[in-house]
């Protein structure tokens, strides 16, 4: 069976949208949780594959419409229009390793030279529109934090390769601007195809600047107007036999028609800035029809203007259009105040607060068609297919009733799927961001689920608890800090971060904050309820973040602090596990920074209800717990998910860990470099086990855990935990950070087509 995704589709950050110029139905697209994306009908629906990393740069065949490049942490190549891919540059043939690297497992590629020998990821891709073997590559690699004295974060390194990708040259080095907040060090690259065919005249634009080569290999830096300080995106095209480049720096746009010997500022009305307020990028993404380079369009940021009438500035963000060349501008989706334009149709995020997405982090232009344009930003993805006139979401299907289904395009982090004990169509998916949603149809549509919750509060919903004996009654708990447990979010203003529980008595319809005797600044991930307690006074446990357990013990009226036993050098509560016996296990989740001294995890057992614990010895050198499973069958034998300890060479003590005296002594089961997010046993079956992470992959024991093998068909990168879907059985549930729950058989996808190469694959 199939892996299905479930979810209302998008709720975050969408990039890079490219156009096939061999036909405009084909589109792809990628997101900053690890997916990329393609349509093969105009964006009504999408298929993924996973590359491993962040995809930064998509480029077609002039000549081959099957063929199509992809740039991630290697350079990747498919030649049956996205349905596999195989690894190019660096060249398997020469040897790559790889490696998962930090807190979010990032994929490293360990290859000769003239590969980067440090992290590196490819910026951007340029094919000769009439030699296909002729292929520039821009890779930005990375120094790793602490091995550099001098301040340099990296160095951007430009390929060429004439054989097709056999083979490729290094160029040399170009300069960028590290200050400028862009997520490629390369813009883009141009291959000028009025140049000719032995003499290519080429460009690069870095955030450094623009630099162009004669000959296809000899480059010189360009000068640019004073007033360009540094560049933040950029494009090109011709129209017949001319040439535009084009580049956005801060609040200007910048046009040339002479090879870059000179550029022009744009007629579009300066950008504002407030005072005593440090003004953001007022332009962000650039699009160029490729052959018809009249028409342009960009994407603006918080574009500020003076009100008279309301004596006030006021905020734009949306896109802007050319149609001479940069030459004039004007607005063809201005976004700003409290209501949206009748020509623009964002989806269920136009509810969300007034959170539309945000500014465009991305457009593509059809190469041949300039009508058609996609624009994506942090909530959603949509085009215009009239120049602008009007604009519409690609990103979800919408329903009755503020109801929606996702069309294959899923960016949205979540912890858990819950089902209603009462009405198994009645499912709850706890999201990151973007709150709760909740279905009533099975999964097929969902229904965005945020009324009553405290504003303040609404960013992620960590966790859903039904009451098992009385009809609509449910408990969910918030935390206005997201993505926890991961280092990121640990710096210096995190207790700012608020949240609490709220409660519903009519299925989630309306919710009520109840967290009495909380800290308001309590961002809270999981909550559980005692099973023995009686129905109207049960006793739940809530995790609140850096604030340690809470107990209600009156149906989560009112709240206590249980933290008798639990050293407050780490109050990082993080999920509660009871067994049979009432017994539970408290986990605290790793403080600390990447690559700063961590604060260590711990875990805990208590035997009288929370009311004092007591610490249980980690396995040697764990210092990440993140998951814990009880043997139904005896609660002396546990299971211990951890996030590995990394140095400047290796990943340690993470993987799976076994334990059959209640955690006095512990063996690893599962490699110690694997980045485990939970370990779930089977409730048929306890010799059966799953676990997931952020290695790629879903994986099952039929043992006990002697021996695991991956379930085939799965191949998201970021996972977070399998729920075994106990009213279909054979199903399974998994939540993923980044793309949102996948439902399927708990055997996997016998027939399913690997999208990467063998490489790729954990090295375990």
């Amino acid at each position: 069976m199939k892996w299905k995704v479930l979810g209302p589709g998008g709720g975050g950050g969408q990039f890079y949208p490219t156009i096939s110029p061999h036909d405009e139905n084909i589109v792809l697209e990628s997101c900053d949780m690890t997916n990329s994306y393609i349509s093969l009908d105009a964006g009504r629906t999408w298929s993924t594959f996973q590359l491993g990393s962040f995809t930064k740069a998509f480029a077609y065949d002039p000549v081959r419409e099957d063929v199509i490049y992809a740039g991630a942490q290697g350079l990747f190549r498919s030649k049956d229009k996205g349905k596999t891919w195989e690894l190019i540059f660096p060249n398997p043939k020469n040897g790559v390793k790889q490696r998962h690297m930090g807190d979010h497992g990032s994929t490293v590629l360990l290859a000769p030279p003239p590969w980067p020998q440090n992290p590196a990821n490819v910026d951007a891709i340029a094919i000769d529109p009439e030699n296909p073997a002729s292929i520039y590559v821009a890779v930005w690699s990375s120094f790793i934090k602490g091995t550099r004295t001098d301040g340099k974060r990296g160095e951007l390194l430009l390929y060429h390769s004439r054989d097709e990708g056999e083979t490729f040259e290094c160029l040399g080095e170009f300069p960028v601007n590290q200050e400028v907040a862009a997520y490629n060090k390369a813009l883009c690259i141009y291959i000028d195809p009025t140049s000719p065919i032995n003499m290519r005249r080429v460009y690069l634009f870095t955030t450094a600047g623009l630099f162009k080569s004669q000959d296809g290999r000899n480059f010189e830096r360009m000068d640019l107007p004073e007033e360009a300080a540094g560049i933040n995106c950029a494009g090109a095209g011709r129209y017949k036999d001319t040439v535009l480049l084009i580049f956005a720096s801060d609040d200007k746009i910048f046009t040339s028609t002479d090879g870059g010997r000179s550029f022009h500022p744009s007629a579009f009305p300066k950008y504002q800035h407030e005072k005593n307020i440090l003004s953001d990028i007022g332009f962000c993404s650039i699009a160029v029809c490729q052959n018809d380079a009249r028409v342009i369009y960009a994407g603006v940021r918080n574009f500020r203007e003076w009100s008279g009438i309301e004596n006030r500035y006021i905020r734009f963000t949306g896109v802007i259009k050319s149609e001479d060349m940069g030459k004039t501008w004007r607005w063809v989706n201005k976004l700003g105040g409290e209501k949206l334009p009748p020509t623009f149709d964002p989806g269920w995020i136009a509810d969300y607060g007034g959170w539309w997405g945000g500014f465009p982090l991305g457009l593509g232009a059809a190469p041949n068609n300039p009508d058609v344009c996609y624009a994506t930003d942090f909530g959603t993805s949509y085009k215009t297919e009239d120049g602008g006139q009007t604009w519409h979401q690609v990103y979800c299907r919408e329903f009755r009733d503020n109801a929606y289904m996702t069309n294959g395009m899923d960016v949205t982090t979540c912890y858990g799927i819950h089902r209603d004990p009462f009405n198994p169509d009645h499912l709850a998916i706890s999201y990151t961001d973007i709150g709760l949603f909740d279905s009533r149809d099975g999964g097929k549509s969902w229904v965005h689920r945020l009324n009553g919750v405290p504003r303040q509060w609404v960013n992620t919903c960590y966790w859903v608890e039904f009451d098992p004996e009385v009809p609509n009654r449910a408990w969910t708990v918030w935390g206005s800090g997201h993505d926890l447990p991961r280092s990121k979010m640990f710096g210096p203003n995190f207790d700012r971060f608020v949240g609490g529980v709220c409660k519903t008595d009519d299925g989630f319809v309306t919710q009520r904050k109840s967290n009495r005797g909380m800290n308001e600044y309590s961002n809270c991930t999981h909550i559980l309820l005692d099973p023995d307690s009686p129905a109207g006074m049960r006793t739940l446990y809530v995790c609140a973040f850096g604030k340690g357990v809470y107990k209600s013990v009156d149906d989560g009226n009112t709240w206590k602090l249980c933290n008798n036993g639990i050293d407050s050098g780490n109050l990082n509560a993080w999920r509660i596990v009871r067994d049979s016996r009432g017994t539970l296990y408290l986990i605290v989740a790793r403080g600390g920074k990447d690559w700063e001294p961590e604060n260590p995890g711990a875990l805990y057992v208590s035997y009288d209800k929370a009311e004092s614990w007591q610490k249980v010895n980690l396995p040697e050198g764990v210092t990440g717990p993140n998951g814990l499973a009880v043997d139904p069958r005896d609660e002396k034998h546990l299971y211990l998910a951890c996030w590995p300890r990394y140095d400047l060479t290796h990943e340690f003590a993470g993987g799976i860990y076994e334990s059959f005296d209640g955690g006095k002594t512990w063996v690893n089961i599962y490699d110690e470099r694997a980045h485990v997010y939970d370990v779930t046993i089977h409730p048929e079956n306890p010799d059966v086990l799953f676990f997931t992470g952020f290695n790629s992959g879903v994986f099952r024991s039929d043992d006990g855990g002697k021996s695991w093998y991956r379930l085939k068909g799965f191949r998201f990168k970021w996972g977070h935990r399998v729920i075994v879907d106990t009213y279909n059985p054979g199903m399974i549930f998994v939540t993923t950070f980044g793309g949102s729950v996948y439902h399927g058989s708990e055997y996997g996808d016998p027939d399913a087509v690997e999208s990467v190469a063998e490489y790729a694959r954990p090295p375990w």
